[in-house]
């Protein structure tokens, strides 16, 4: 028996919640772009501002979303 095909989708836009909650996506990966945006204007703002170099990678976290945990998001 194959397995079945599993969707990911991205981001968390009332859309893609839907079709998570209804079962046609499988997972959500939330890249959280407000703290995305967050960390690059505070960088821009070190850069020019106080003439920090700014670190050569940043990591950020990622959220995986799944039906059961939407009601947190």
């Amino acid at each position: 028996m194959e397995e079945p095909c599993r969707v990911v989708g991205y981001d968390l836009l009332n859309s893609n919640k839907k079709l998570l909650d209804t079962g046609f996506i499988d997972f959500l990966i939330n890249t959280q772009p407000n703290k995305q945006a967050y960390k690059s204007l505070e960088c821009l703002y070190r850069y020019l501002v106080l003439k920090e170099k700014p670190e050569r990678n940043i990591t950020m976290p990622l959220d995986i979303v799944t039906k059961e945990k939407l009601s947190y998001y």
